[in-house]
């Protein structure tokens, strides 16, 4: 059974994003699944095709981190992983990023993946090496300005963060993968303090129930 209660308790809290690079084509809907790409104007909207993921595995992938050393979504599990796709010019990322950092640290079982897709950074369909390289050096000296502790996983073709699973109209793209692994929360948009409060009770909640 999906749990409903989140997206009827947290919709009336509705967060701006930035505008998201240009998607990858959608493939054509599946009896597994909806593609959370589907053409506008089709009778399955986008958030009902967001909503098809709900109490769904993810879908799994390895990144590598700003040192170079690979994570595998599925390696968290047993931790509350918050994905977010950002980028360092975006307004409610740098809004966000700081609320993830106090999250991580005041809570053992929380990580924070955040995913820098170059794509998005740098604006463009496609990029080169040498401006993947660059998109990763805004991430590293953003963290130093902000003087943030977050892990930042470096997406340089965007394959994660533009790919049917992930893509979201805009940035930053929030998703929440409980401890067994499982979907359970995912937001186009920001969070402000109240609005991530309010979400933790949701999984802290949700977690005594299973």
């Amino acid at each position: 059974m999906k749990h409903w209660l989140i997206a009827g308790v947290l919709a009336v809290v509705v967060m701006s994003g930035c505008a998201a690079s240009a998607p990858a084509p959608a493939p054509a809907p599946t009896m597994e699944r909806v593609s959370a790409t589907e053409a506008p104007g089709s009778v399955v909207t986008r958030q009902m095709a967001l909503e098809a993921l709900l109490d769904e595995e993810p879908l799994d992938f390895t990144l590598k981190d700003l040192s170079g050393v690979s994570h595998t979504l599925s390696d968290y599990k047993g931790k509350l992983v918050f994905i977010s796709f950002f980028a360092t010019w975006c307004p409610p990322c740098r809004e966000e990023m700081p609320l993830f950092d106090a999250l991580v640290k005041e809570n053992d079982d929380v990580i924070v993946l955040a995913v820098q897709a170059a794509t998005t950074e740098m604006r463009k369909a496609q990029v080169s090496a040498a401006e993947a390289d660059k998109a990763a050096a805004l991430a590293r000296d953003y963290l130093t300005e902000s003087k943030l502790d977050l892990m930042v996983l470096l997406d340089p073709d965007g394959k994660i963060a533009n790919s049917e699973y992930y893509i979201t109209q805009g940035i930053p793209g929030n998703f929440i993968v409980d401890k067994e692994g499982v979907l359970r929360y995912f937001q186009e948009g920001g969070y402000t303090k109240e609005h991530l409060d309010l979400v933790m009770t949701y999984m802290r909640a949700l977690e005594k129930t299973e």
